[in-house]
């Protein structure tokens, strides 16, 4: 089994709550993060992207703050969020703070793995959307100027693609590129923008025209590519009526 590709982020400085979420992340496949702080909580949000978050609002002066933040982080607005808070009150300020769900403490075992259940669906749809695969095949790219030239590809998603060539480019310009993908006949070709490009002479680019036909099928390729590593890093879990956690 490899590394779980869903991850959550526990902030609390609580170490029963570390505890009892490690365990249900653990129990459902997914890897985790904790942090006792909200500066450093906030810092790893800004840098790498989760599928849930966990905040303890009891006792946590910047907690709120947490929440608001997972919101307007472009890599994690669309995280799962729950929240611990003591009290109706506490629950209300965290539910408009931007939680999905809101737990009261103490939290019970059964009841975190239920909840982590609840969101697990959403979890899944934002990761498959932000989903990247490796791939290396031959390309072809061709900047304004008409300057072609063979390259490599080394991932993909449904919004962009890296590639590595022996062409001098810079972010903002625009760029022409073919490639087929791995195992079919599909022809993937169209333009796109530089966003980014480095002294090794890799750049990512972000599709702008792409035919209609071919960014579905990209879709549908890409799926099956997140299923099979989905089922390569986790084992299936199922929940049974009589509220206990069977291990399929």
């Amino acid at each position: 089994m490899t590394e779980p590709i869903l991850e959550g982020l526990v902030v609390a400085n609580d170490l029963e709550v570390v505890n009892v979420f490690s365990r249900s992340l653990n129990e459902i496949g997914l890897k985790m993060e904790a942090h006792p702080d909200a500066d450093s909580a906030v810092s790893a949000l800004s840098r790498k992207k989760f599928d849930v978050v966990i905040v303890d609002c009891v006792g946590g002066a910047k907690s709120t703050e947490i929440l608001k933040t997972v919101r307007w982080l472009p890599s994690n607005n669309k995280a799962v969020v729950v929240a611990l808070a003591a009290g109706g009150a506490g629950m209300r300020e965290a539910f408009a703070s931007g939680a999905d769900f809101v737990l009261s403490k103490p939290v019970q075992q059964e009841q975190a793995t239920r909840t982590l259940w609840a969101g697990y669906g959403s979890m899944l749809r934002e990761r498959r959307r932000y989903f990247r695969h490796r791939l290396d095949v031959p390309a072809e790219v061709q900047l304004e100027s008409g300057e072609k030239t063979p390259a490599r590809t080394l991932n993909i998603s449904e919004s962009g693609l890296a590639i590595t060539a022996d062409l001098k480019v810079r972010a903002g310009q625009k760029i022409w590129f073919s490639f087929t993908l791995p195992d079919t006949s599909l022809a993937i070709s169209g333009s796109g923008q530089i966003v980014w490009a480095d002294a090794r002479g890799q750049s990512g680019i972000h599709f702008e025209e792409l035919k209609p036909q071919a960014v579905q099928e990209l879709k549908n390729w890409l799926a099956l590519k997140f299923l099979d590593q989905l089922a390569s890093s986790t084992e299936a879990y199922f929940v049974s009526p009589n509220k206990s956690v069977v291990k399929n």
